[in-house]
């Protein structure tokens, strides 16, 4: 029962690990591009 538990508990916990760090991968990668779009109206 216990063993279970841990179980399920380390494998959400290294889904949503792998998540954060694929968004904030994803969100370092866009934001090169994204930023230079977003400034040109402003000027």
């Amino acid at each position: 029962m216990t063993g279970t538990s841990i179980d399920i508990r380390r494998t959400l916990f290294a889904t949503f690990g792998a998540l954060f760090v694929g968004t904030f991968a994803l969100s370092v990668a866009v934001a090169p591009i994204v930023v230079p779009l977003t400034a040109q109206p402003a000027l």
